[in-house]
């Protein structure tokens, strides 16, 4: 014997993401979306900081600043002679702001917003021009 269903809301109204039942039917409805476990090692940022000219060298003493979006913590890093930077054993699953700033370039763009899930080996900048 089969029992009444009904439903009485649609997706993206007040019910959404409620439970409807009646009989032997139930509804779940509802947007969700799927968060990133975090790994329960940290990961690690890094990449260089280069001019935009034809040698492309690297650019040193350049002060970078790593922000989780979510507790605001700041983490800081300057490149070394090679222009090389690294942020160590970051928590994953969570968003980040990477900004970079020095005396004698600018950057375009100078930030870069991140969703860290792994390594992350490409976050580099290219710098122009000398004040």
């Amino acid at each position: 014997m089969w029992g009444t269903f009904s439903l009485d809301d649609t997706i993206g109204q007040s019910l959404a993401g409620d439970n409807s039942a009646g009989g032997n039917f139930s509804v779940r409805g509802g947007f969700w979306t799927a968060q990133p476990a975090p790994t329960a090692a940290g990961a690690n940022v890094s990449e260089r900081i280069t001019v935009d000219d034809a040698s492309g060298k690297g650019t040193r003493n350049v002060q970078l600043t790593l922000t989780n979006a979510a507790t605001r913590e700041i983490l800081y890093a300057r490149s070394g002679l090679f222009g090389s930077y690294r942020f160590e054993d970051v928590p994953t699953g969570q968003s980040y702001t990477l900004t970079v700033s020095a005396r004698r370039f600018t950057f375009v763009p100078n930030t870069r917003f991140i969703m860290l899930l792994e390594e992350l080996t490409d976050a580099d900048f290219v710098g122009t021009g000398q004040f």
